[in-house]
Formats: C-alpha cells, sequence, structure tokens
C-alpha cells in the first residue's frame, strides 16, 4: 500500500470519527430543548386524544402493512398473519426478520411538532402521526438541516 493511500485512509477514518462525535454533541443538544415531561406529553396525545392511531391516515400503532411507494397503504392478510405466526413458532428469527421475509412494515406512532419547535407542547402544535406521515411533515425541515448543517434554515444564520 503506498503512503499516499494510507494518509488517505487515516483522514477517512478521522472525518468519521469526528461526524460522528458531532452528531452525538447535536442530539443531546436536541433532547435538552425537550421538556422534561415529553414523554408523558406525547403518551397522553397518542393514547387519549389520537386513540393510537395515526391523525393524518388513520393507521393503528402496530398494524402490518405493505408500505411501497406512490401507493396507499395495504393492511397484511389474515393469510400473512397467519405466515408470521407459523415463522414465530418456529423461532429461527427475529420480529424484524419474519417481517422483511414477508415483504412487511409495522406502523410506529410517533408524535411530532407541526411548527418544529420542541418546546411549543400546545396541543394545537402536536400531531400524533405514523412514521411516514411524520417523515411527510418533516421532509422540508430535514431537507434544509442536511443542506445547511443543524440550524436547518440560512435564514436563520447571523451574519
Amino acid at each position: 500500500m503506498s503512503p499516499t493511500m494510507i494518509i488517505r485512509i487515516i483522514i477517512r477514518l478521522v472525518t468519521i470519527i469526528l461526524q460522528t462525535l458531532l452528531k452525538k454533541i447535536m442530539r443531546a443538544d436536541r433532547k435538552k430543548r425537550y421538556n422534561p415531561d415529553w414523554v408523558v406529553i406525547a403518551y397522553n396525545i397518542r393514547t387519549h386524544r389520537a386513540k393510537n392511531r395515526c391523525e393524518k391516515c388513520g393507521l393503528g400503532h402496530g398494524s402490518l402493512i405493505h408500505a411501497s411507494r406512490n401507493q396507499p397503504f395495504v393492511l397484511a392478510t389474515p393469510f400473512e398473519l397467519q405466515q408470521l405466526e407459523e415463522l414465530k413458532s418456529e423461532g429461527m428469527l427475529k420480529h424484524w426478520q419474519r417481517l422483511k421475509a414477508l415483504k412487511l412494515k409495522q406502523v410506529i406512532l410517533t408524535v411530532a411538532h407541526v411548527d418544529h419547535d420542541e418546546s411549543n407542547n400546545s396541543d394545537t402544535n402536536l400531531l400524533c402521526l405514523c412514521q411516514w406521515c411524520h417523515l411527510s411533515l418533516d421532509r422540508q425541515d430535514n431537507a434544509a438541516r442536511r443542506r445547511y448543517g443543524y440550524l436547518g434554515n440560512v435564514n436563520k444564520l447571523s451574519l
């Protein structure tokens, strides 16, 4: 291996380590912005107000579905649920492996801040959403964060 190749590998490894550390620091900072009672607030929104259903598409928490792009969600059939139980009884696969084998996805409900401000926990600003609806709501904000960094929007920068 040439010295140039070794230097490139070292630079790449250092870059990966620094990126990982920066992500951990940013996650810790984001957690500080949430209300200390966030777990209770989110639980109440999910269970009491939304009744364990996505407030946008209506999917229930834990439902098994076929999720494909550009098509509406289709619930798993009784036959597929039976196949899932048979795979479970064999005991060879973990839960996610069984779902993958049958090409199914499990609905997970989350609570989203409509205005993307983690400190604003008013009922009108919180929505109980499945992971796909939550990603759809956050799509522009996530793209801005990827493009402009943690602040997410170049307009927020003060020069």
